[in-house]
């Protein structure tokens, strides 16, 4: 391509998006000033789909379908995204990647929780993933190392930013009767109940983390003028509108809806 510049042609890189794999070979086309397009993996596999004869696959036959798919489908050739635009990215990727960090981490609790405290999650009110109820099993992950009413509902309330006395006091109190038909799985000083303990832990700053992660993607998203008028779509929230914003980058760079569509793998 630098040859190519050199001799007076102007190039496009057309590539697929697969996130890390792509993400160099953009930020070179972006620091250099080359034109470039993204094609779906989506797009890419139906053209190659709507083949009569299937070849086997390998990179040449594959860079055809990535070459077909920006030709059939118009794909609009990039430069550099704003900073503001490149921000939204880098924030919706790390919320993904958060968001499978805390999923796996509550399939995990889920587990320890069941084995340590049988049916706890049937108690009435009881949110599972609360900050109180995780820190709050952190520090007292066994039904032996559950303390007193009192004590245990004054550390409920440490933990509880949103709720007030008279919630942690109940919470306590249901708590302390289900302790009375408990039978947990393992004992107190099970390995299974310090692993139990340190999950809580570290799915209470997930979720932290997972938080604040969107809170700065909805207000890096909110200044674009797109984010406002996909939010204007009935039912879109600033998750899906931020998701979109984030997905579609510029959209400018699609001359009709059609070709959104076939970007995102509608149609």
């Amino acid at each position: 391509i630098i040859k190519s510049r050199n001799d007076g042609e102007d190039p496009v890189v057309v590539m697929e998006f697969t996130g890390c794999y792509s993400k160099p070979v953009e930020h070179y086309c972006q620091e250099h000033g080359f034109r470039y397009a993204m094609v779906p993996p989506t797009m890419s596999n139906k053209t190659r789909e709507n083949e009569s004869v299937k070849a086997a696959k390998n990179d040449n036959i594959d860079c055809r379908y990535i070459a077909v798919s920006y030709f059939e489908h118009s794909i609009e050739d990039r430069m550099k995204d704003s900073n503001d635009m490149s921000r939204i990215q880098a924030l919706n990727s790390l919320r993904a990647t958060q968001i499978c960090l805390t999923k796996r981490l509550k399939q995990t609790f889920r587990n320890y929780l069941d084995l340590v405290f049988p049916r706890l999650d049937r108690i009435s009110g009881l949110f599972l993933y609360s900050k109180a109820f995780l820190l709050t099993i952190a520090e007292y992950p066994h039904p032996d190392l559950i303390p007193c009413h009192k004590k245990l509902s004054k550390a409920i309330m440490k933990n509880d930013k949103i709720h007030g006395l008279g919630y942690a006091s109940d919470m306590a109190e249901r708590i302390t009767e289900y302790l009375k038909d408990c039978y947990s799985g393992v004992s107190s000083d099970a390995t299974e109940v310090s692993s139990l303990s340190y999950i809580c832990s570290s799915l209470s700053r997930s979720i932290d983390e997972l938080n604040e992660v969107e809170s700065k993607l909805f207000s890096a998203s909110s200044n674009t003028s797109q984010y406002k008028r996909i939010q204007t779509i009935p039912g879109v929230g600033p998750i899906v509108a931020s998701t979109i914003t984030a997905a579609c980058g510029d959209l400018r760079q699609f001359k009709k809806s059609g070709a959104l569509e076939s970007y995102l793998g509608i149609v």
